[in-house]
């Protein structure tokens, strides 16, 4: 017993020095294969800090130029993420950005909370109602880690581990390529058109809003992109209409405030 404390003692020791007097400068690397919220939001963090700082390729209404309208979306947001079918609505910050884009109707969102939207699919959007319901289906895929699962399938454990440990990393306008183009599975929309639902069916406002959204779509106005990269599955409208009876109606309102704040602000 005396010969095994001492052979455990010995280790510590080894173990102390080892990893405490590491050189200064050395990079500490980890090829991880999960993360938690808080990584996650560290991750979604800085590739919306990339977005933000190169303007060259991703082109943004800026905060401060613009805030009524980013007072006016942030209010939305946030209406939807107080509420208790949001899992990570306190371990995430979570923010709306605006692409200034206007020839494709998209949105996408990094891990932690950061959902982009375009120019283009906020003005092919006309009610609240329907802004509400795309914020939260794009919310699931990081409240639910489905953004950071697209983001493993597609980059190494050890990249994504850099920016956990803040080391440089070449990648991240290729990560955020994959989370803006690659397809979701319809499984993984079905998820997220139902996690819409449950966070609207509380708030006086229609929750079949995905369904009216896709419903705007008509030849002039094709493609919508969005729809893409969250492909419909099988019974899509049916599912949405029949889990939404008995939510909220539509209003006049709502067309009117989405309008001034959003619609008459933008470019």
């Amino acid at each position: 017993m005396k010969r095994l404390k001492l052979t455990l003692g010995y280790l510590f020791i080894v173990f102390v020095f080892t990893f405490s007097c590491r050189p200064e400068g050395e990079i500490v690397r980890a090829d991880l294969q999960s993360f938690t919220e808080f990584e996650q939001a560290k991750i979604g963090k800085e590739l919306s800090n990339y977005i933000v700082a190169n303007p060259n390729l991703y082109n943004l209404y800026r905060r401060a130029q613009n805030q009524t309208l980013y007072r006016y979306l942030d209010s939305a947001l946030a209406t939807i993420v107080n509420t208790s079918t949001v899992v990570n609505r306190d371990k995430f910050a979570w923010e709306v950005f605006v692409l200034r884009d206007e020839e494709s109707k998209i949105a996408f969102t990094l891990p932690g909370g950061k959902i982009f939207i375009s120019s283009a699919f906020l003005k092919f959007i006309r009610t609240e109602a329907q802004l509400l319901a795309v914020l939260s289906h794009e919310m699931c895929y990081a409240d639910h880690g489905l953004a950071m699962e697209k983001l493993q399938e597609y980059h190494s454990g050890l990249i994504l581990g850099d920016i956990v440990f803040n080391n440089p990393v070449n990648e991240k306008d290729d990560m955020v390529q994959t989370l803006l183009t690659e397809r979701y599975g319809m499984a993984k929309v079905l998820q997220a058109d139902l996690y819409s639902i449950e966070l609207l069916c509380p708030f006086n406002y229609e929750a079949d809003g995905i369904f009216t959204v896709l419903n705007n779509v008509t030849d002039e106005t094709f493609p919508l992109e969005w729809e893409v990269t969250r492909p419909s599955y099988n019974g899509r409208t049916d599912t949405i209409m029949t889990r939404s009876a008995i939510c909220g109606i539509a209003t006049n309102e709502e067309a009117t405030r989405y309008r001034d704040n959003v619609l008459n602000l933008l470019d």
